[in-house]
């Protein structure tokens, strides 16, 4: 029995020497891992602490350029590099537009278009207006006012020329309403019923009016219209 219990408590012992050594390879992989884990925090906390202080300083800057810079050295600083800056004897007689070869060249083109286009359209007119009369009155007035005399009658002629007219057409207007009551009252006469007959028969007398009857009706018309008158 004694020698079991020695055997028992041999091999517990080699057990916990064997516990106890694989322990610090533990406490050592976890110690290494941490201060690895440890130091990679670090590192991600340093990082985001850099660049959270360059941010900072870079608004700072921003903050003191605004508040306290005016824009005075710089304004100055280009200045006098204007100023100092050589220009050509050519370039010296426009000097604000020296550097800006293109949009005087445009200029320049802009003012030749402008001119082309002037004299094409004085020309045009000109074309346009060869072989119109621009006075129709004439201007000269002589001794015995012959002019003034011509104006005279050709206003009574247009007067005359716009009573002819508008007699002229009453006279129409009363001749036509004369035959056609001629032709309706020969349609009722003739006793013909039928409206295609009737049409017929009234484009017949219509076409029977010559040309001397109409103008025998348009001078009785006009006797007429003078004894109105």
């Amino acid at each position: 029995m004694s020698t079991n219990k020695k055997i028992t408590i041999t091999q517990k012992k080699r057990k916990l020497d064997d516990i106890n050594q694989e322990t610090p390879k533990l406490n050592d992989n976890e110690s290494s891992s941490g201060s690895s884990s440890s130091s990679e925090v670090e590192n991600s906390s340093e990082s985001d602490f850099d660049l959270d202080d360059i941010e900072n300083t870079n608004v700072v800057k921003k903050q003191k350029m605004s508040k306290n810079d005016d824009g005075a050295e710089q304004f100055s600083s280009a200045m006098s590099a204007i100023l100092g800056s050589h220009l050509k004897q050519y370039d010296r007689i426009d000097p604000i537009m020296a550097r800006q070869k293109k949009a005087l060249e445009k200029i320049e083109q802009d003012k030749l278009d402008e001119k082309a286009r002037k004299l094409l359209s004085r020309e045009k007119k000109k074309f346009l207006t060869k072989s119109r009369k621009s006075e129709i009155i004439p201007q000269d007035i002589t001794e015995d006012n012959s002019v003034q005399k011509l104006l005279e009658q050709e206003k009574k002629l247009k007067k005359i020329a716009q009573k002819g007219v508008v007699r002229l057409f009453n006279v129409i207007t009363t001749t036509q309403l004369k035959t056609e009551r001629q032709v309706n009252e020969k349609l009722a006469s003739s006793k013909i019923k039928s409206i295609i007959h009737k049409e017929k028969e009234q484009s017949k007398l219509i076409s029977e009016v010559s040309k001397e009857t109409f103008l025998d009706l348009v001078k009785a018309a006009g006797d007429e219209e003078e004894d109105l008158f």
